[in-house]
């Protein structure tokens, strides 16, 4: 995928496919009927990539796991994947850089093994990973990705109070 730097709806328009084909195989998984999923493109009005969200129904949207493909994503033949902070977390009682800690400190059990995850406590992006892709390839690459971080989301209800 190197050096096929792209911008506009038709360029992402296969990368938007194929995470949509990835929420239709990850919503026959008996997990996801507590999670709300959504692919789309981003960068209006000039499309610079697509992604997918997903969030469980007792969190606001802004709170998600995401993955995504932009031209660095393209350069780097990956796509990124990243539990994503996009709101206060003062409407939970806590705070966002307690949170990130308690939430590594927290999975840490589970994540250990979890190869090429970075942690970030004082990130918007806590837990993120680049995951090698191919054009064609991506939903089969990413689906067990989001099928694993899937695993962190009865702890990050019981880190917001839910």
């Amino acid at each position: 995928m190197a050096n096929d730097l792209k911008d506009g709806e038709a360029a992402f328009q296969p990368y938007h496919e194929e995470f949509t084909a990835l929420v239709k195989a990850i919503e026959k998984l008996t997990w996801s009927k507590d999670w709300n999923f959504k692919a789309s493109m981003y960068g209006k009005p000039k499309i610079r990539g697509a992604s997918i969200r997903m969030w469980k129904k007792t969190w606001p949207d802004a709170l998600h796991f995401e993955s995504w493909i932009g031209n660095a994503d393209i350069e780097r033949g990956s796509a990124s994947l990243a539990f994503h902070i996009e709101t206060s977390l003062a409407p939970f009682g806590v705070k966002r850089n307690a949170f990130n800690q308690a939430l590594i400190d927290g999975g840490a059990g589970l994540m250990d093994g979890w190869e090429g995850f970075s942690l970030h406590p004082k990130s918007y992006q806590t837990v993120k990973r680049h995951v090698p892709v191919e054009a064609g390839g991506v939903a089969m690459a990413l689906k067990p990705e989001v099928a694993r971080l899937q695993q962190l989301g009865n702890l990050i209800d019981q880190l917001l109070g839910l």
